[in-house]
């Protein structure tokens, strides 16, 4: 017997911590999934019933996936009348076929271009405007390639393995390893998306391969967060900041930005959780839901915490990320103009000043690291921050010279230097 249930894929929430819910079709030993355009908070999800709960648009969402449930079961009726068992691949392949039969004849025949910014635009509002931004940057990017090959108007199902190959090719001339890597990784989330429509590509998901190399990791010392937080800065301050290959003058206030950097150093919140923190305090804690990945976390309230937070009242400044990170990097030049770190270019390595890379994500490393060196356990540092401890080795704690020696300490032991009198 054929059902249809819903599901809500935890493992693919976006940035805004929104999951998608997805129909699941069973019948005989087979099952398949089809993608309801619907995404929820995991929180407002029963997952015994198969809907939303306790949500101001529960009853429309939850009307919407009746009426999902019943087109899906329709195929399936339909394919029984004609005397044809309704195997998931069966049902799937009609859906699809249903679809496609819907888009305008007009739409089919829209270029790519027309077609990834119409899929961008959708997910608008449920993506973080860094995040639009940078996928826009991808569609120019290919934009141009276009023009300079004066293929403007070459539609999704035009588009074969030479041209992406072409294309690429032209990336990597101008870009770095990571740039064209982003550029491609949201090509494939575009194609994806229109070939689930019904639409047709010769390129095949499989043939978009990308390669991101691990980002420089950042983390203060102990010496170095003393002398940030004594940073000889005040008020706001113009900067002239790089925007796309262009020079902006931005302004900021540059101690609301310094206090905010090191109240995450303190805490290990992202800064979308960060701007949340005045509003979750219970007593002499933090609790708080992460953003990202939906997991509740309890912070106790330090004295270096609490100095800031009465520093402003407990209302904590409104700065926008772009301008935090701003404003750090601008910081960390006034605090140690001379340091440097090397990073990866093409198969070798160049010297770049430090603060041209720091950002307010290497203040979480910092909290990590300096907890760590500071004798807490890996384990603890994972119930405060919410992070796994396998993502706490491989992503914040893998650079930590104090912390290694430590670790090795506890399991060889410590024999210092004796020197004879």
């Amino acid at each position: 017997m054929a059902t249809v249930k819903f599901i809500l894929r935890k493992d693919k929430k976006n940035a805004s911590g929104l999951a998608p819910v997805y129909a699941q079709y069973i019948h005989l030993e087979g099952k398949t999934l089809f993608a309801t355009g619907k995404k929820v908070e995991p929180k407002f999800w029963d997952k015994n019933q198969g809907k939303v709960k306790r949500h101001e648009e529960a009853l429309s969402i939850n009307s919407f996936l009746k009426s999902f449930a019943r087109k899906i079961e329709k195929i399936a009726d339909t394919l029984k009348d004609q005397d044809i068992e309704p195997i998931h691949s069966r049902v799937s392949t009609a859906y699809y076929e249903a679809q496609k039969a819907k888009l305008p004849e007009t739409e089919l025949t829209r270029s790519i271009i027309f077609q990834w910014k119409d899929y961008l635009n959708s997910r608008k509002n449920s993506i973080k405007a860094l995040t639009y931004s940078n996928q826009r940057n991808s569609i120019e990017a290919l934009e141009e390639w276009l023009k300079a090959e004066k293929l403007e108007g070459l539609r999704p199902e035009q588009f074969t393995l030479r041209h992406l190959t072409k294309w690429q090719d032209y990336l990597n001339k101008d870009h770095s390893g990571n740039t064209v890597a982003k550029r491609l990784k949201h090509f494939k989330a575009f194609l994806k998306y229109y070939q689930e429509l019904g639409g047709h590509s010769p390129v095949k998901l499989t043939q978009i391969k990308y390669k991101e190399t691990e980002g420089v990791k950042i983390y203060l010392t102990e010496e170095e967060l003393e002398a940030f937080k004594d940073a000889p800065v005040k008020g706001i301050n113009s900067l002239k900041v790089q925007r796309s290959g262009k020079t902006e003058t931005v302004y900021v206030n540059l101690e609301h930005v310094r206090d905010l950097f090191v109240l995450q150093c303190n805490t290990g919140l992202r800064i979308s959780d960060l701007k949340r923190l005045d509003k979750n305090i219970k007593g002499n804690r933090v609790a708080i839901e992460n953003k990202k990945t939906g997991k509740k976390v309890e912070i106790p309230i330090t004295p270096a915490i609490r100095a800031i937070l009465e520093k402003y009242k407990y209302k904590l400044p409104e700065i926008s990320e772009q301008k935090i990170n701003d404003g750090i990097k601008e910081i960390y030049r006034i605090c140690f103009p001379k340091n440097k770190i090397q990073v990866r270019e093409g198969e070798g390595f160049k010297t770049v000043h430090t603060w041209t890379l720091i950002s307010s994500h290497d203040a979480i490393r910092t909290f990590i690291t300096l907890s760590a060196e500071r004798g807490m356990s890996v384990s603890a540092i994972s119930t405060i921050t919410g992070k796994t401890i396998p993502v706490l080795l491989k992503h914040y704690l893998s650079q930590s010279q104090k912390f290694a020696e430590k670790e090795m300490e506890k399991a060889w032991g410590y024999s210092p230097l004796k020197i004879a009198r």
